[in-house]
């Protein structure tokens, strides 16, 4: 299956659950699917180019300077499969009333909040973040990822940004492909410290299959948002 078909069938799919019609798109033949979808396609075409906006709180104080080169990594991870992303800064300290405005609304489909946070002592010893997953067939959106455990985990003081901003990509992947993991890449089960150091920046990335899958994600759920718009 190409990676345009199966952009196709997540546009029906996603139309067909809006609709209350999910039973008869999941009987319905992949030509027919297609077809189905292909009327749609327009509305896809039509879109900007597929964005998440993060609503990140920064809970552990992490210093400005840092935190923003952590961002610029899980954003150059997330680009590179695809996915463009605007990061809104919603600790409470940011005087710019817009920005506060969109803090506080409703979490929207292709909205996510991201906290930065310090571990407890019931948090396990390895982990360096946590998303809280939904349902099948529902958008998860919260994830939390440990500043304290990125600093142990880094192998100098200039790594901490970098570790965690794979930490955040790393939720943040959580988030919109469930409980995936990978041998490889920025979804690999366990991140340590002799890896990290040896393994190129370069291939902390996500799969070819993980970034169109990614991508039908995102895409499902800016539809979903414009059709409740």
């Amino acid at each position: 299956m190409t990676r345009r078909t199966g952009l196709l069938l997540t546009v029906a799919s996603t139309l067909a659950l809006l609709s209350g019609d999910a039973s008869r798109s999941t009987h319905t033949s992949l030509g027919g699917v297609q077809r189905h979808a292909e009327s749609h396609w327009r509305t896809a075409e039509a879109l900007p180019r597929l964005r998440i906006t993060v609503r990140l709180r920064n809970w552990a104080q992490v210093q400005p300077m840092l935190l923003e080169k952590s961002q610029n990594e899980a954003t150059r991870i997330l680009r590179d499969s695809g996915v463009a992303v605007t990061w809104l800064d919603c600790s409470g300290g940011n005087p710019a009333a817009q920005v506060s405005e969109a803090c506080d609304r409703t979490v929207q489909p292709t909205d996510l909040v991201l906290t930065i946070g310090r571990k407890s002592e019931k948090t396990p010893r390895d982990l360096l973040g946590v998303a809280l997953l939904t349902p099948s067939g529902e958008f998860a959106h919260y994830a939390t990822v440990f500043h304290d455990a990125a600093v142990k985990l880094a192998w100098d003081r200039s790594s901490v940004a970098e570790v965690l901003g794979y930490a955040m990509a790393h939720e943040i992947g959580h988030l919109l492909l469930g409980h995936r993991h990978s041998p490889s890449g920025i979804m690999r089960t366990e991140l340590k410290r002799g890896e990290l150091r040896r393994i190129p920046k370069a291939r902390f990335r996500f799969t070819e299959r993980q970034a169109a899958l990614l991508g039908e994600a995102v895409l499902a759920r800016t539809l979903a948002q414009r059709v409740s718009a």
